[in-house]
């Protein structure tokens, strides 16, 4: 029975060894991140000052309320408040996890490999907003080196993983069916969510309703030409059964639950400052997204009890 059981676990141990090879640019960019935008989101959390809420004109006629207070100040309501919310539980959920990540990611655990590409994958896209939509403030350079270390670490994480051992060491529960269409039903409610408002203002040459000081909707941008097309991209390579669609379609899902858990905190925080918003936004982005979010999680998990945890790895990061 001894020997069995030792002969499973040295088997066990030889597939993740396989699997994941952790990378020293990895983790120096990882922990790049997890000081930077720990830093960055208490600042943001915490920071005081201004003469609070204001109504004024943008440039282009368009009535908005500016937040006024803290290191957003010169934000809407709508993107101050949110950032704050979001601020929070970047400093005690998402950089915590991350920080805890990399310290197994070292030691070549295939499920901390898969939590840093989803949180890398979260602070990228979080810190483009924060480069291209929100207000200029003294943390700019931060944001932007944050920005750059999530880029480049999540391309190495993702590329330090065997996706041809990954793919053949992949579960069959959930069923590949049931992992595209979610991705599918994310596609539409991503769809949903922007397309009508960005395609009638296109057409009638309206401003969008939120606006508000900002030159363009980065927000459209980013989940409409970037997140978009991945989620469909990764549906696509799954259903061809290609190498890449397994591991692709994990991290989409750690990235979903990491991203989730920050519009959660958004969400309640704009709850609570009474920011003025309509039930269809309420149910239809808050609600929508949470569900969207818990399933997610619910298949993360499940597919996470199922592979091998890689733990047993040991040695120095090249």
């Amino acid at each position: 029975m001894t020997t069995t059981t030792t002969g499973v676990r040295s088997s066990a141990a030889q597939a993740a060894r396989a699997l994941v090879t952790p990378r020293r640019m990895v983790m120096v960019l990882g922990w790049t991140v997890v000081v930077l935008a720990g830093l960055a989101a208490a600042i943001g959390l915490f920071s005081a000052g201004g003469t609070g809420n204001s109504d004024v004109t943008s440039l282009r006629g368009q009535s908005t309320n500016l937040y006024g207070l803290g290191l957003y100040r010169f934000d809407s309501v709508l993107v101050g408040v949110g950032n704050r919310g979001t601020d929070a539980v970047t400093l005690f959920l998402e950089v915590p996890a991350l920080a805890f990540a990399l310290t197994s990611y070292r030691r070549g655990s295939l499920r901390a490999a898969i939590a840093v590409v989803g949180i890398l994958g979260w602070t990228l896209y979080y810190y483009a907003s924060m480069c291209l939509y929100t207000a200029f403030n003294r943390l700019f350079p931060v944001y932007l080196v944050v920005f750059t270390a999530s880029l480049f670490g999540l391309l190495m994480a993702v590329g330090s993983v065997d996706r041809g051992e990954f793919a053949r060491s992949f579960p069959s529960r959930p069923s590949r069916i049931a992992l595209i269409s979610y991705l599918g039903a994310l596609a539409v409610a991503l769809t949903l969510a922007w397309a009508p408002a960005m395609v009638a203002d296109a057409i009638s040459g309206n401003l969008p309703a939120r606006l508000g000081p900002y030159s363009t909707e980065v927000t459209w941008a980013l989940d409409l030409g970037v997140v978009l097309p991945t989620v469909a991209a990764t549906a696509v390579l799954l259903h061809r059964r290609a190498d890449l669609g397994p591991l692709a379609a994990v991290g989409m899902l750690a990235l979903n639950v990491a991203l989730g858990l920050a519009l959660l905190g958004q969400s309640v925080a704009q709850l609570l400052a009474n920011v003025p918003m309509t039930p269809g936004e309420q149910v239809g982005g808050m609600v929508s997204f949470a569900v969207m979010t818990a399933v997610a999680g619910v298949l993360l998990g499940r597919l996470l009890r199922r592979l091998p945890s890689g733990d047993a790895v040991r040695g120095r990061v090249p």
